[in-house]
């Protein structure tokens, strides 16, 4: 069994593991992070200068 793992067989199926599979697995994983974590920062940002903006607007 360690034999088809080594060679990127998995057991039971007749998927095959490469190394571009891998790298473009990992590659898509590291760009869904990177949005999700960029698209809460600018939301964020975004909602901290509208009450910003708020604030003035009523104190002035």
């Amino acid at each position: 069994m360690l034999d088809f793992i080594v060679l990127g067989i998995i057991p039971g199926t007749n998927f095959i593991i490469t190394l571009p599979v891998i790298i473009i697995g990992f590659c898509s994983v590291i760009i869904v992070v990177l949005t999700y974590f960029e698209t809460r920062r600018y939301l964020r940002s975004r909602v901290s200068v509208d009450q910003t903006s708020d604030l003035n607007s009523a104190t002035a």
